[in-house]
């Protein structure tokens, strides 16, 4: 890339308000301000991995000031809640995250927003799982088995693991809270907060099943 292009780029990036820092993509940054990913490192011997996907996976990225970042390929390390590109046989991590509004792949897309978790609020990525007034989304957590095996009675993993979990949350004003929690949904659907404890109890409806919390959702959605 020469200076003159480089020179644009920049001046683009602060005229059109461009939060994402140049270091970190750099699809549209200067070359040589890059952020390369470096693997973690495991014990010898772990069991499973820390992405979402083996595969790379091609998507787009879409800004909150309207722009957008197509044709990347993309692999999300849940482990460490960096979503990654490729580009030249090289890893980056995407940066800034806060400045995404969705990335979005061939058949899910995911957000970058603030969440509750042990009464304090963290930000982490999320795939939608439907949408409405309040969205449906689906958090990733890898927990990270150490190795308990007894030689005495041949019993318990040699090795450690690395076990991919899951949990819902809603999704209502850009902030998401755990979903499996009564009071907690009645809070978010406060609005609608006697319909839908109506139609919980009539249908004896439990929040702690995903069948059910769909089909409470779309209830409260069409109200």
């Amino acid at each position: 890339m020469s200076k003159l292009l480089s020179l644009i780029i920049i001046v683009l990036l602060f005229t059109g308000s461009i939060k994402l820092r140049a270091q970190n993509i750099r699809l549209i940054a200067p070359a040589g301000y890059n952020i390369i990913y470096k693997e973690p490192n495991f014990a010898k011997g772990t069991e499973g991995t820390p992405y979402l996907n083996l595969d790379w996976e091609p998507a787009d990225i879409l800004l909150k000031n309207g722009k957008t970042i197509q044709d990347l390929m993309i692999r999300y390390n849940v482990l460490e809640n960096k979503m990654l590109y490729q580009d030249k046989g090289k890893t980056y991590v995407v940066g800034t995250p806060d400045s995404i509004a969705e990335i979005k792949f061939l058949n899910k897309i995911f957000l970058y927003i603030p969440f509750e978790k042990n009464h304090t609020t963290e930000n982490g990525f999320f795939e939608i799982v439907s949408k409405g007034k309040v969205n449906l989304l689906r958090k990733y957590e890898i927990e990270v088995l150490r190795a308990n095996y007894s030689m005495q009675f041949d019993t318990g993993f040699k090795n450690d693991r690395l076990s991919l979990n899951q949990e819902l949350y809603l999704q209502k004003d850009d902030h998401a809270a755990v979903a499996n929690r009564k009071n907690k949904l009645l809070e978010i659907l406060s609005d609608k907060k006697n319909e839908v404890t109506h139609f919980i109890n009539q249908e004896k409806l439990s929040v702690k099943d995903q069948e059910d919390l769909f089909k409470i959702l779309s209830y409260y959605n069409q109200l």
